[in-house]
């Protein structure tokens, strides 16, 4: 239940805004913005999501403590704030209800929302600001929304014991990853438990054809691993993971950057991943002080 405090805010909001008679305006937008807000859309539909009641509207992205900076760069654009989650501590949230800022966000993202649940939430955003919602756009390879929800729910992943790469991407519904299928081919399943489905790509080529996509758009952290994609494939023809390779020093340099990315500084149980060394330093540090 909201507070009654929470119910006067509430209250104020919705007799504070009166929706406009005509349909706003898209601004015109030059490239780069065109691209940011490409990419903005793809992070929405993957962690963010638009809360709407009667008139008072608000967009909430979670994102990981090691991705901070992608909130960072929100707030630093379009105001709001930033919490950290008491319930998950390696969790912030991004909260903007600011009108101005949400109509600008609305008009620039317009085209590019396209997530199942999503969708419904920004129409009823555009519904209360009376801007002409725009169905989603066709994708192609200069548009930077996969890049976004990739940062939000998507995996680059090393089998140790196969030596192979795996890049794939999640979602609660099928169509919201089949556009990666679309793009980067690949296959798409459901979990085993039913909860949501996964797109994943496993190939050489294929994963070298994604990578040029993403590494151009991804903005999370991971573009480290992201960045390291080709040298991989390159030292792996080498066979540099054999202790008698010349390249050996190489293959462990180039591992303990892939697991240097932050993450591991934070989570503690990252099943069948390694920890760089940096990151065994910060845990030992913490367990000293439990």
């Amino acid at each position: 239940m909201r507070s009654p405090l929470n119910k006067q805010r509430l209250h104020f909001m919705k007799k504070l805004y009166i929706r406009p008679l005509h349909p706003l305006i898209t601004p015109t937008y030059t490239e780069d913005e065109v691209r940011f807000y490409q990419w903005l859309a793809g992070f929405i539909d993957g962690d963010g999501c638009f809360r709407v009641e009667g008139n008072y509207c608000r967009l909430q992205i979670a994102q990981a403590t090691w991705n901070l900076h992608l909130l960072e760069l929100l707030q630093e654009k379009f105001g709001g704030k930033i919490t950290k989650c008491k319930k998950g501590p390696n969790t912030h949230y991004y909260y903007l209800s600011d009108r101005n800022s949400l109509i600008e966000i609305a008009h620039g993202i317009n085209g590019n929302i396209r997530a199942t649940n999503r969708i419904v939430q920004f129409q009823n955003l555009c519904n209360v600001f009376h801007i002409n919602y725009q169905s989603p756009c066709a994708m192609n390879m200069n548009n930077s929304y996969l890049g976004g929800f990739f940062d939000a729910d998507g995996c680059i992943d090393y089998n140790s014991g196969k030596r192979a790469l795996e890049v794939s991407a999640c979602s609660k519904y099928c169509n919201d990853v089949k556009v990666f299928e679309f793009m980067f081919k690949g296959s798409t399943s459901e979990k085993k438990n039913g909860s949501a489905f996964n797109w994943k790509i496993g190939g050489r080529s294929e994963i070298l054809f994604a990578h040029k996509y993403f590494e151009a758009n991804v903005k999370s952290n991971k573009l480290i691993r992201m960045k390291l994609i080709p040298l991989f494939y390159e030292l792996k023809d080498k066979r540099a993971y054999n202790a008698d390779s010349p390249y050996h020093s190489a293959w462990n340099e180039m591992l303990e950057n892939w697991y240097d990315n932050g993450a591991d500084l934070y989570r503690k149980d990252c099943a069948g991943r390694p920890h760089s060394s940096k990151a065994r330093m910060e845990r030992n540090t913490e367990d000293k002080n439990e």
